[in-house]
């Protein structure tokens, strides 16, 4: 009876451990699905240094978004951002609302596809 005991435990560490790892895999895989990314096309950017970084900064500072890319030249934002605490309209009037001089930004296109 006594050699059972410390198999029994043995059996029950295993089993715990196990299930964790599977709660956490399982975590991991709803996170990675949440994240999404916004290719967005901007009309209006007159440089990288005023217009593009200044509409980047205020997308940066969105909660939600984990991450903001502009550019001047290519005319186009990519953006990473967690759909259940910000949506592509927000990151859109974000974009549109941005102050720079007299410029007016407006969308073009927005792709929103799956992080992978």
């Amino acid at each position: 009876m006594k050699q059972l005991i410390p198999l029994v435990l043995l059996f029950i560490i295993a089993s715990c451990s196990n299930t964790k790892s599977i709660t956490s895999s399982e975590s991991k895989t709803s996170l990675t699905s949440m994240v999404k990314m916004a290719d967005i096309s901007i009309e209006g950017m007159a440089c990288q240094e005023g217009c593009a970084d200044a509409i980047q900064a205020n997308l940066t500072k969105i909660k939600g978004v984990n991450a903001a890319e502009v550019k001047y030249e290519s005319g186009k934002a990519k953006i990473e951002f967690n759909p259940s605490l910000v949506s592509s309209e927000e990151i859109q009037k974000t974009i549109t609302d941005t102050k720079v001089k007299d410029y007016i930004y407006t969308i073009k296109d927005v792709t929103i596809t799956s992080k992978k």
